[in-house]
């Protein structure tokens, strides 16, 4: 096994426990400018992209937690080619298995079309949603997480 790859492996060993204390953490944060229970945030535009926030409650119910404001950070400040370096030199596997241009492989032989649209459930940080809006005329990505959704907007938008 590689340096990297024993480092990775160590993370993730390692790491359930901490990632899951940390998503702890995160899930019971507020994010910035949330508002009481019971009134909608405000919709949020990041490039093309547009959040609908009407039905967020307040809390992200999903998170890998404090590695996902690095993975903001990525999709925020790199472009999509430097994403193969950014692996290679953090030997991170949160950041290998959002950022790896493998996962588009999934999709890849659909048969898709330009007329087509698409709904991603479950899109995450958006690994598989840059290869369908490609593909298709317009992609609607539905997921539980606003952070996750804003890695998504910002590495696909």
């Amino acid at each position: 096994m590689s340096e990297a790859e024993n480092k990775i492996k160590a993370e993730n060993e390692s790491g359930v426990k901490n990632a899951m204390e940390a998503a702890e953490q995160v899930q019971g944060e507020k994010p910035a400018g949330a508002e009481e229970a019971g009134e909608a945030l405000p919709n949020e535009t990041i490039g093309k992209v547009t959040l609908d926030l009407s039905k967020y409650p307040g809390k992200d119910l999903y998170s890998d937690g404090a590695v996902e404001k690095e993975l903001l950070r990525i999709a925020k400040d790199l472009s999509p080619v430097e994403y193969g370096r950014v692996i290679d030199e953090s030997a991170s596997w949160p950041i290998l298995y959002h950022f790896s241009k493998q996962r588009e492989n999934i999709v890849e032989w659909i048969p898709i079309q330009k007329t087509d649209k698409v709904l991603d459930i479950g899109s995450g940080c958006g690994a598989i949603t840059g290869a369908l809006a490609r593909k298709a005329g317009s992609v609607t990505c539905v997921e539980l997480s606003r952070m996750r959704s804003r890695i998504n907007a910002y590495r696909n938008g």
